[in-house]
């Protein structure tokens, strides 16, 4: 299903969606296909632009980019990254904090 969320985000070219189609393609971790996880995730964190994107936690219930970010650190350390894992672990939680704050 995600796979057809990203295709038509990309045929009609909206933003958000494809920030989300990224994002429901970074669970594709928990298959093993830590690789494509890693390159969605990621990807979902470059499209993420705070001022026009920070309201889908409103949709979502959660930031699509908190979100990816922690994707992306279990996939790096899945992958073998521990210092790059942490990284992202520590982007995530410093933005979960600022929404919290």
């Amino acid at each position: 299903m995600a796979e057809q969320v990203f295709r038509l985000a990309q045929s009609i070219q909206d933003p958000a969606l494809l920030l989300g189609a990224h994002c429901a393609l970074g669970f594709t971790f928990y298959q093993g296909e830590f690789a494509l996880a890693r390159k969605h995730s990621e990807q979902s964190v470059a499209l993420y632009d705070s001022q026009q994107h920070c309201s889908l936690i409103f949709l979502y219930g959660q930031d699509p980019k908190v979100t990816c970010l922690s994707y992306a650190a279990w996939v790096l350390w899945y992958l073998g990254y521990p210092d790059q894992a942490r990284k992202r672990s520590d982007e995530a939680l410093t933005l979960a904090s600022a929404f919290a704050g």
